[in-house]
């Protein structure tokens, strides 16, 4: 039975998180693509003295709501609230989204386990398909398509997330797998497996 070099797939883990984590920053500070994904509101005058009344925690509020109705979801007053609209979504954030320390520090980590699971793939799947770099890159090609469209496109099914804010952050995904799975050959990442 063959066993994982895990020198190299925390070395790929590494340098993949590393490159994940620059290639989203560019994709959100720097490229234009999500810059559509966002809107100002009309009216933000009237809207945050609502939104101050609600508690200070990272919650998503939906209006309506299922539960002001009193049959919930099967309650045909809330599908005609539905249809008359308006309707939204809104994500309480209260500071979240600043580019502190402790956000840095969160989102590298988070990359360098998303890199793992990429260099694990790859270590379990090359010995079967094949070391060379376009069947790496088919390979995370693959993974991303699908870590991406069944992270994103149910949440534009289910909760009305624009279709192309999922597309974008699915395409990000595809470019930095790539990009990832690129640096780890470039670093002698292989098939870690003896």
């Amino acid at each position: 039975m063959a066993t994982l070099d895990w020198s190299s797939i925390l070395l790929g883990a590494g340098i993949g998180g590393v490159v994940l984590f620059f290639w989203y920053a560019v994709c959100w500070m720097v490229l234009p693509h999500h810059r559509a994904d966002f809107a100002a509101t009309p009216n933000r005058a009237a809207l945050e003295p609502a939104l101050a009344d609600l508690p200070p925690r990272r919650v998503m509020y939906m209006v309506p709501f299922m539960s002001e109705f009193p049959q919930g979801m099967k309650d045909p007053a809330l599908q005609e609230r539905w249809k008359a609209g308006p309707n939204a979504l809104i994500l309480r954030t209260d500071g979240a989204c600043g580019m502190g320390p402790r956000t840095l520090v969160q989102g590298l980590l988070g990359n360098v386990l998303e890199a793992l699971g990429l260099s694990l793939l790859l270590a379990l799947a090359l010995p079967t398909i094949g070391y060379g770099t376009t069947h790496s890159l088919l390979l995370a090609l693959g993974a991303a398509v699908f870590v991406g469209a069944s992270g994103n496109f149910p949440l534009s099914n289910w909760m009305a997330f624009p279709w192309r804010f999922s597309a974008t952050s699915t395409l990000d995904r595809v470019v930095g797998f790539s990009a990832a799975v690129l640096a780890m050959r470039l670093c002698g990442f292989h098939a870690p497996v003896s």
